[in-house]
């Protein structure tokens, strides 16, 4: 059965894109796009913003798709997507990486139910969201995956939702491998909202601890900060 999946991709902007100004050129064909990706069929809603706290020039999007078949067709249709690209080019200093996500729920007796990004993303009481990547192995199992999940939950539950200033949580497993390093990983994603950047960084060294309960799965980790609105 199709279930609703989350599309996030980074558009890495050239230093001067400012797509925030609705005047500038950078800033018209930002609106361009979330207009044409908002018009297709199978749009559930989306979220998009800034990183914070890094020296590039990086903005991400956030589509939940009703299917993955209906980003699929979007990317298929050239009369859209083509010259979509080719205004994105102008003030794009590299292609834009993305992926998709599964995002869950998951109930105590660790029952998972798939939900959209926007199910729990909530700017307007989290405006900073932290999103967290465990790479994992290309090869891992199923029940290495199930174990990661679980104990993922627990912490979540008994320590993470319990955090000063922590409004959302969501997390799920990236659906296409990774490229990293050289080599592929899984990825399993986490995406956490902060009332401030200051108690989001106040929770760091707790949350990287928790990290280490996973013993040998995750083989390394990404993480950025960013300020999400929705389109």
């Amino acid at each position: 059965m199709s279930t609703v999946i989350t599309e996030r991709a980074v558009l890495l902007l050239n230093p001067d894109a400012d797509v925030e100004d609705p005047s500038s050129e950078a800033g018209k064909i930002m609106a361009n796009l979330l207009e044409t990706v908002a018009a297709q069929p199978g749009f559930v809603s989306g979220h998009w913003g800034r990183r914070v706290g890094i020296e590039t020039n990086d903005v991400e999007h956030i589509v939940d798709w009703a299917t993955l078949e209906d980003h699929e067709n979007l990317n298929n249709n050239p009369a859209i997507i083509e010259p979509m690209m080719a205004d994105l080019e102008k003030i794009m200093r590299a292609e834009p990486p993305w992926y998709h996500i599964n995002y869950y729920q998951q109930s105590s007796d660790n029952k998972k139910t798939p939900i959209p990004a926007s199910a729990f993303l909530t700017p307007s009481k989290g405006p900073i969201i932290e999103m967290i990547v465990l790479h994992l192995s290309p090869t891992i199992p199923e029940s290495d995956i199930s174990s990661l999940e679980t104990s993922w939950a627990g912490f979540a539950r008994d320590e993470l939702r319990k955090a000063d200033g922590c409004v959302c949580i969501g997390q799920g497993m990236v659906l296409e491998e990774l490229e990293r390093d050289g080599g592929k990983v899984k990825g399993y994603h986490i995406a956490v909202g902060w009332e401030s950047e200051e108690k989001c960084a106040k929770f760091q060294r707790t949350l990287e601890e928790s990290e280490k309960r996973f013993g040998t799965l995750v083989k390394g980790r990404e993480s950025c900060l960013v300020t999400l609105r929705a389109q």
